[in-house]
């Protein structure tokens, strides 16, 4: 099956937490079930509603416990999180577990467990850990292109699965995941003009409750991870103060799980999003860029900054043009 750039998309079960939402909020409750605390769970579909299953408080410390409890050693001192409690507890990506060894080796402290993904990792190497791997200082190629995971290993009940790319993607501002990855890319590259056109972009996509943009359109429930995406794209390019909105809005999320709707977390959590949440509230990679003095400009008022600074530099050329003469 195809994806847009994520999991999170187009996964059967993100279909069924999707119609267990639409049960909860309609409040249709079927025979025999109880949907008290969202209990609903699915059995052989991997889909649970559980809070048990989330975070209940956003911090460092629980999302390294979190992903710990993930952590599965597979012998010969390799080990992978994986990737999720209910939905894929026997699932090993080596995409998210790049940056589930980025976080617990320089967010959680835990070098130990980190050595072992990294051991992971080089035992099924790939050249595309998703565009995610921006964030990492490891490059992209533009257009962006939907993706496939594909098995490439098992071991014991754990299969190992790649992201591999497949047909170009043309109408990637409608997802604000890419728009946010495209913000980094730009950022990353000195290409500071065209990084604000994206960040506009991304912002037109927020309701005020979460990115509704194609995706959401889809599932009808929002996903974390990409309010993380959009604290790094507005962090990494400067602008610290839109960024705080969105932190705001994240940190809400009770309790914290890979979809939501409204403030409430559905479904359960995934290393893809703790990692970019831990990425995003509690990490400032190497690569990212220094903060500018962008802080306390908005993105509407650069345009206005833009224009003082050229007609100040005209008047100094006219007078130097003057002088000489």
């Amino acid at each position: 099956m195809e994806e847009i750039g994520v999991r999170g998309l187009m996964r059967f079960y993100d279909l069924v937490t999707l119609l267990t939402a639409v049960v909860i909020v309609s409040g249709v409750v079927a025979p025999g079930v109880n949907y008290s605390a969202y209990g609903l769970i699915v059995r052989g579909l991997g889909v649970a509603t559980n809070m048990e299953y989330g975070l209940e408080v956003v911090s460092r410390d629980s999302i390294c416990s979190f992903l710990l409890s993930q952590y599965t050693d597979l012998g010969g001192g390799a080990g992978c999180c994986r990737e999720s409690p209910v939905a894929e507890p026997y699932v090993c990506y080596t995409s998210t577990n790049l940056l589930a060894e980025y976080v617990l080796r320089y967010v959680c402290g835990r070098p130990d467990v980190a050595d072992r993904i990294r051991a992971f990792l080089e035992e099924y190497p790939t050249d595309f850990y998703d565009y995610y791997q921006v964030l990492l200082g490891k490059p992209i190629e533009l257009p962006f292109m939907a993706v496939e995971h594909v098995e490439v290993g098992r071991v014991g009940n754990i299969s190992v699965r790649h992201v591999v790319r497949s047909n170009p993607i043309y109408d990637y501002d409608y997802y604000a995941n890419l728009l946010a990855v495209k913000v980094v890319y730009h950022s990353l590259r000195g290409e500071l003009s065209e990084a604000r056109l994206e960040l506009v972009r991304l912002s037109k996509l927020y309701d005020g409750m979460g990115f509704a943009d194609r995706s959401h359109m889809f599932l009808g429930v929002y996903e974390t991870y990409k309010l993380a995406l959009a604290v790094i794209a507005h962090r990494i390019s400067g602008y610290l103060t839109e960024a705080e909105e969105y932190v705001s809005k994240l940190t809400s999320i009770k309790p914290l799980t890979t979809l939501y709707h409204s403030n409430t977390g559905i479904g359960d959590l995934n290393v893809e999003t703790a990692t970019l949440v831990a990425i995003a509230l509690y990490s400032t990679p190497p690569q990212y860029l220094a903060p500018t003095s962008a802080e306390h400009v908005t993105i509407d008022a650069i345009p206005l900054l833009t224009l003082v600074v050229a007609v100040y530099l005209i008047v100094l050329l006219h007078r130097k043009l003057r002088r000489r003469h």
